[in-house]
């Protein structure tokens, strides 16, 4: 799991999951949100992530990963990955969360995405 800020490098990201996390960044710089340099704009999941990471990220402490839901407003399929928007405010400060379709990914993860897509 990788924690993305406002002045993420990406170089090391390979394409095209580098063009969607930058987009991903523009999306927030332009959103009118007050982003401070400090804040995690995107959290990356990577191979060996799962759901209870991703819940322990969140500050939810899970005893079965089957009844964690995040309360995401939307997940949207942006090819290469899922984007799931977290908000947490009225001005709408929040997360990106991207899960790569990758076949390392966790299948539970990916299981977790598409729920709210159906």
């Amino acid at each position: 799991m990788r924690c993305l800020k406002p002045d993420a490098e990406l170089g090391d990201i390979p394409l095209p999951l580098r063009q969607e996390l930058t987009d991903c960044l523009a999306r927030w710089r332009g959103s009118g949100v007050e982003l401070s340099p400090d804040d995690d704009l995107i959290i990356l999941l990577e191979a060996g992530d799962g759901v209870g990471d991703l819940a322990r990220y969140l500050g939810d402490d899970v005893d079965h990963v089957d009844d964690f839901y995040p309360p995401a407003e939307w997940v949207a399929d942006r090819g290469c990955c899922l984007e799931m928007f977290l908000c947490y405010s009225d001005a709408g400060n929040g997360l990106s969360v991207i899960l790569p379709r990758t076949d390392e990914i966790d299948p539970q993860l990916l299981a977790l995405f598409t729920s709210y897509n159906s």
